[in-house]
């Protein structure tokens, strides 16, 4: 979960004083304001003014944007906040239900109001929720499976708040365990007793009330819930400063044990020198831990995307990476890394692995060197982003797996493909059951490499240091297949050489069949040089088209295409997403650069020791095993268990 805070709390004050004591309070990001009467931080009349300086501030403070609260439901003041938050960067608008208590007639305009706004919010690509609100048409847990089973869009949800809950008369933890599957945002306060109003601003500080706040965390984690969590505080606009940053820091303290207590956030080291918040916030960050970027080496530039990873962290320091040096067993390659990124270079693996301020490695060596890199790096208790495929074999794999969990140390794989907005975006729809039972998803992926001159005397096509293309590449939509849908039970499939002996496994298809389940498909060529249709995923409710999404078809897009839309059942037409298609697809590769960026601050914060990142070692071993076992099934001619001992084989 993220633990953010509306920066309504500091509604007497500016944006930039809320940014900074949220960020001093230790949140992950912020919900902004667009209030009338109770802020001026987002003004929906003048967003286009407030846009750059909200997005600057949350790149100074590293605070993730993770909502907007606008309460109105006027449609055209709805479709403004939803053109502020598409241009800012704010994926989720919180809005008020509106209407009477205990009127029916109320009830079913407001829903028949939120259910036209959802298919707007589903035109702009963001997510519209709403929460239950004392005295409104929605006000308790009836009210609120009424408009939930009424408005079935992707593109709406729930913004539980336990106090309005509470302030019915209902078991804010029972109410949540009815509801949890439809919430995407959480707005979360205290209450004591069960008036109309919330209460003071310190009483609404999570601890001071009555609510079961514990409770209602653990039911959140328990069923999986990953999304915003936002402090909510209101009546604090004659506050001075340090009242309202003393409300935050208590509430994020609470918040915090709550998470620790049902398992799902490690303990915090101390990252503040002064626990304390003074008493003048000063101009500049309250926040330093940030001030000295987290040192991160390079063991090999023979995966190329680890160029993309060093020049983006070079050029934006926002980011909080500094890469101080590297090493390669090819001395051109080193230097030309050096000369690139002004790094220092490293004689040795182990020099590298010495030096006190590197606190984290990028492995991007080939492929036959990652198992003997990780064991080292872990040993040295560093973190580490490794890059695909996982290794040459299942063997090695293992050897990567006990390494990690040995020593204990952050580790991810790095798959862009798991951070791609528009794949976010479909296994969002997938997740939310927009498209009911998933009956097959399709994954084509290309490249032209196999009609590059130099490829012929390059490493990706050494059996001994990267197998194949296929192993190489296809590695990227195999993977994307075991996020939608898990490991499969078996593999169907066929690969042939067409253009060069040399280069083997120019073109293949791989059928994965899963048990009382979807079949899915990946179908790489690498001879491709201009395709358009990526993705196509059919479920027994609708169906998701992605274009786009791979180098040939990223490379020549038209200029206004939609790289992704969607269809449901019901639906008359389809719905376009507004989430762009990069540029060119080294956007999309270097893209990966920021939630890199993010695991590792998270990672030698403690936060994600153990593993867990992007992507697991585990996680990274399944995806080997799909892909190897493709080999298997082609040599034999037949459909291939997963778990076939003869996988450890190739």
């Amino acid at each position: 979960m993220k633990l953010g805070a509306n920066s309504v709390l500091f509604g007497g004050h500016d944006m930039a004083a809320a940014f900074r004591c949220i960020k001093a309070a230790g949140y992950d990001g912020i919900e902004v304001s667009a209030i009338d009467g109770m802020s001026e931080h987002l003004v929906l009349g003048r967003w286009q003014e407030c846009a750059p300086e909200i997005k600057r501030l949350a790149k100074e403070y590293e605070l993730e944007l993770l909502a907007m609260e606008q309460p109105s439901q006027d449609a055209q003041i709805m479709e403004t906040a939803m053109q502020a938050a598409i241009e800012i960067g704010i994926p989720v608008i919180n809005c008020g239900p509106g209407g009477k208590s205990d009127d029916e007639e109320s009830l079913q305009e407001r829903i028949n109001s939120l259910g036209e706004l959802a298919g707007l919010a589903e035109h702009y690509g963001v997510t519209l929720c709403v929460k239950a609100h004392v005295g409104a048409a929605i006000h308790n847990t009836p009210t609120t499976l009424r408009a939930l089973a009424a408005i079935t869009s992707p593109a709406f949800g729930l913004d539980m708040d336990p106090s309005h809950i509470h302030r019915a008369n209902e078991n804010p933890v029972e109410a949540l365990a009815q509801v949890v599957s439809r919430i995407k945002h959480v707005h979360i306060r205290d209450c004591k007793g069960r008036q109309q109003g919330p209460g003071t601003p310190e009483n609404q500080a999570n601890g001071r009330g009555d609510i079961d706040l514990l409770g209602y965390v653990r039911v959140l984690h328990e069923n999986g819930y990953t999304g915003p969590v936002d402090l909510e505080v209101i009546g604090a606009k004659e506050y001075e400063l340090e009242r309202c940053c003393t409300i935050a820091a208590e509430a994020r303290g609470h918040m915090q044990a709550c998470l620790q207590a049902c398992g799902a956030r490690a303990a915090l080291p101390l990252l503040v020198q002064e626990t304390a918040i003074p008493a003048q916030i000063p101009a500049t960050r309250v926040n330093k831990m940030d001030e000295k970027a987290i040192g991160v080496g390079i063991l090999g530039f023979a995966h190329g995307h680890v160029n993309s990873y060093c020049g983006r962290w070079r050029d934006d320091p926002g980011l909080g990476i500094a890469v101080r040096a590297g090493w390669d067993h090819d001395a051109d390659r080193l230097e030309q890394a050096v000369k690139d990124f002004g790094i220092a270079a490293a004689a040795s693996v182990e020099e590298l692995l010495a030096q006190p301020e590197i606190t984290a490695v990028v492995i991007a060596a080939e492929t036959a060197r990652h198992a003997e890199l990780v064991e080292q790096a872990a040993a040295a208790g560093k973190a580490i982003v490794l890059q695909k495929p996982m290794a040459l074999t299942l063997a090695e794999a293992d050897r990567i797996v006990a390494a990690v969990a040995r020593a204990g140390v952050p580790f991810t794989m790095a798959w862009q493909m798991r951070v791609d907005p528009q794949n976010v975006k479909m296994k969002e729809l997938i997740d939310n059951g927009a498209l009911g039972r998933v009956t097959m998803l399709r994954r084509r992926h290309g490249l032209s490499a196999h009609t590059w001159p130099w490829i012929l005397n390059s490493w990706h096509i050494d059996p001994e240091q990267n197998r194949d293309l296929w192993a190489d590449d296809a590695a990227h939509p195999v993977d994307f297949v075991y996020w939608f849908l898990g490991l499969p039970e078996s593999v169907s499939a066929e690969m042939t050489t067409q253009l060069n002996p040399k280069m083997p496994n120019d073109n293949g298809i791989a059928i994965y069949r899963y048990k009382d389940g979807p079949i899915a498909e990946v179908c790489c060529s690498f001879t491709c040089v201009a395709a358009e249709n990526t993705t196509e995923i059919i479920g027994e409710k609708g169906t998701i088209i992605q274009n786009f999404g791979d180098a040939p078809s990223c490379e020549r897009h038209p200029k206004d295409a939609p790289g992704l839309k969607w269809i449901l059942a019901d639906d008359s037409e389809w719905t376009y997403s507004a989430i762009p298609t990069p540029g060119s697809h080294g956007d999309r590769i270097a893209g990966l650069s920021g939630p890199l960026a993010a695991f590792l601050r998270a990672g030698i914060a403690g936060i994600c020791a153990g593993g867990k990142g992007i992507a697991s070692a585990e996680e990274g071993r399944d995806a080997l095993r799909m892909v190897l076992a493709s080999y298997v099934s082609v040599r034999e001619g037949r459909r291939v268990a997963i778990d076939d001992a003869r996988v450890y084989d190739v």
